[in-house]
């Protein structure tokens, strides 16, 4: 049986493998319960990011960028008032399936 913490841990992993293809310094927040699970930098901005994988099969069939928003609305609605740099992006990705799904304030 696969865990939450299984899903997340696999999609935290597949996103950092993405970012330091794109030139990022990423690293994981492992076991932190914050509202950050991956930090990235490169030579011009920071990246904070927010992961949630989504494995339910019936939720699956409602994937799309509108039901995620959604499903995820109060969650993303916080994490984007955090205060941060000026130099500081904030992410909130979301893995379903092999795809995944970025949204920014």
């Amino acid at each position: 049986m696969t865990t939450n913490y299984s899903r997340g841990y696999t999609a935290e992993n597949k996103i950092v493998k993405i970012l330091k293809s794109q030139k990022y310094f990423a690293q994981r927040s492992a076991g932190s319960k914050s509202s950050i699970d991956i930090f990235a930098f490169n030579k011009n901005h920071f990246k904070l990011i927010q992961v949630k994988s989504i494995n339910s099969k019936s939720e699956q069939k409602k994937v799309s960028y509108d039901y995620i928003s959604n499903k995820y609305m109060q969650e993303m609605s916080n994490f984007f008032e955090l205060t941060v740099p000026s130099n500081t992006l904030l992410e909130f990705w979301v893995y379903c399936k092999g795809k995944l799904y970025v949204f920014r304030p």
